[in-house]
């Protein structure tokens, strides 16, 4: 599997908490391959590699902007 992950880090100001901070975009390229099944494949395993780096990091702080139930 051939992928090419882009990483964007800018900095943003969050309004309703007047906050300053990073927000960080992932672009994720896969390489052309000869079906639609192995380009979703290719894609299956690339998110998991970046998931599984992700989740990797130790988390830090619990004090969040924004959260999400669930």
């Amino acid at each position: 599997m051939q992928v090419a992950y882009e990483w964007e880090l800018m900095q943003a100001h969050f309004l309703d908490t007047n906050v300053g901070g990073f927000t960080c975009s992932v672009f994720l390229n896969t390489f052309y391959v000869g079906s639609s099944g192995e380009a979703q494949k290719n894609w299956v395993e690339a998110i998991a590699l970046l998931t599984h780096y992700l989740g990797g990091i130790p988390q830090r702080a619990t004090d969040y902007l924004y959260a999400v139930d669930g």
